[in-house]
């Protein structure tokens, strides 16, 4: 993560141009939910997370709203714009949401039947209860198609963050030992494994319009260690990360040793668009955790609640898509 740059052509069939892949210093991150303008965000470098609890993503039709143009002005600055999706917990939050975990979305478009439940049940947090995504669900069944329609929707998204998909469940309102028996977690990582792998094809196949890759970023934890302690990282359960994804999230948390740990592990982004250089990002509560992480080396973008997500520094070129001349 320190200062990592590498060069590496587009590949057979594709415009070939040299990219710089550069995750240092930390620059800002924008979740996008509650209808600012972003046109601060409209700059290559910059990395904005699209459609987040809200339905501002997706075609105008029906009385639906309809992208917010912001996001496209963004993207076609150059800034890495990349659409909020969670399979794993069956909310309702935004159009893709209702495609994926209900028969119909508001436009009344399907790709297959409702998804269930995880069996037991599970309330996983305040917004759902935990969905079966489980190796053959319906929901795996659904889901390549429910990326694929978003970016026939949205051709100019740089990818996808795909929110709560990790090794293991950390949700506050069951017990991962206690209330899922060893099948399950061993179903749980096994499924939460086969979604990104459907991400990663999607995301490599169907490249933007000027021949660079789609990327994935996971807001989900890929602990290494046992499966029953702690989820373990892919495909080496012993180390941390996910060799398919190029980056993650370290969602509210203080800076220690085992953040740094995690964020610098070896297996994140080696079966990836950046080759080995993994885009870690954090969301801080205060200016004081964001300036730690920042400090540390370890994060490539980073917002904080105290700042409201306002822009906090300038933003430089990385090796994370950048849609101009698409």
């Amino acid at each position: 993560m320190r200062g990592i740059r590498q060069h590496r052509s587009l590949g057979v069939g594709r415009p070939t141009t040299l990219v710089t892949y550069t995750n240092l210093p930390t620059q800002p991150m924008r979740y996008h939910y509650d209808g600012s303008p972003l046109s601060s965000w409209a700059h290559p470098g910059a990395l904005v997370i699209a459609g987040f609890g809200r339905s501002d993503l997706g075609p105008p039709a029906g009385g639906y709203e309809g992208t917010d143009p912001g996001y496209v002005t963004a993207a076609n600055a150059g800034a890495c714009v990349i659409a909020y999706i969670d399979p794993i917990i069956d909310n309702a939050y935004g159009l893709y949401h209702e495609l994926l975990h209900h028969q119909y979305d508001t436009l009344g478009r399907t790709v297959g039947a409702a998804t269930s439940r995880w069996p037991g049940n599970h309330q996983a947090n305040e917004f759902g209860y935990l969905a079966d995504f489980r190796v053959g669900s319906t929901l795996q069944a659904k889901w390549g198609a429910v990326l694929e329609t978003m970016l026939d929707d949205c051709p100019w998204l740089a990818g996808f963050w795909i929110d709560d998909c990790g090794s293991r469940s950390w949700y506050p309102d069951f017990d991962w030992n206690a209330d899922l028996t060893a099948t399950d977690r061993q179903n749980y990582r096994d499924g939460a494994i086969a979604l990104i792998q459907t991400a990663r094809e999607i995301c490599d196949r169907r490249r933007a319009g000027n021949g660079r890759k789609r990327i994935i970023i996971v807001n989900g934890t890929w602990n290494g260690g046992t499966l029953s302690a702690n989820g373990g990282g892919y495909p080496n359960m012993s180390l941390h990360g996910c060799s398919l994804v190029e980056g993650a999230e370290i969602e509210h948390h203080d800076l220690d040793q085992f953040w740094i740990d995690y964020a610098s592990s070896s297996q994140w982004a080696t079966e990836a668009s950046t080759g080995g250089v993994p885009f870690i990002v954090t969301s801080c509560e205060t200016n004081a955790i964001q300036t730690d992480f920042r400090n540390a080396g370890i994060v490539s973008h980073s917002e904080n609640a105290e700042a409201n997500s306002s822009v906090w520094g300038s933003f430089h070129e990385t090796g994370l898509p950048d849609n101009r001349g698409a």
